[in-house]
């Protein structure tokens, strides 16, 4: 028996492979509705139904994406926050920017690090129907910041290092 471990096999370099690092921000009035139904289960499974309208009704997007294509596939994800602002250097390409930087960390006021992904998203809730004089809860701020957390999670799950997604080419 060899008492030394064999080293790791290391994939051969390809001439074509390649890799594209970039900087993305987006910025705009994105509308998506999603319409749902809340089930209460007391006193019996399905007991009562109560529809639930989310409106999404902008987006703010900063990320650094990382799109590798390697032997026939490309990979993509986009690299957190702190690896986005060290590549970068959290410029955000504004020249004001460099001038009103505060703090060790380079934060400004009303602003996030450069590749603080999804910065901001606006959402819109009504709990009810509108229906027969029935009553309708607006802009649930306990319901919102749920979904909110949820879609940031899912998102830094999905698509954030060393999570990624590879495409057959």
């Amino acid at each position: 028996m060899d008492p030394s471990p064999s080293p790791p096999r290391m994939r051969e370099k390809s001439p074509n492979d390649v890799q594209f690092v970039t900087h993305i921000k987006y910025s705009g009035d994105v509308r998506l509705s999603l319409t749902a139904e809340i089930l209460l289960d007391y006193p019996m499974p399905s007991f009562v139904g109560i529809p639930l309208k989310l409106n999404i009704t902008g987006l703010t997007f900063d990320g650094v994406a990382i799109l590798a294509y390697t032997r026939k596939r490309a990979h993509l994800c986009f690299l957190p926050p702190e690896d986005a602002e060290a590549l970068i250097g959290g410029t955000n390409g504004s020249d004001d920017l460099h001038e009103s930087r505060r703090g060790p960390d380079f934060s400004v006021p009303g602003r996030t690090k450069v590749g603080g992904l999804l910065e901001e998203i606006r959402v819109e809730s009504e709990i009810g129907q509108k229906e027969n004089g029935k009553q309708v809860l607006k802009n649930v701020g306990k319901v919102e910041k749920f979904v909110l957390d949820q879609v940031r999670r899912i998102f830094d799950d999905e698509f954030v290092y060393p999570s990624s997604w590879t495409f057959l080419v």
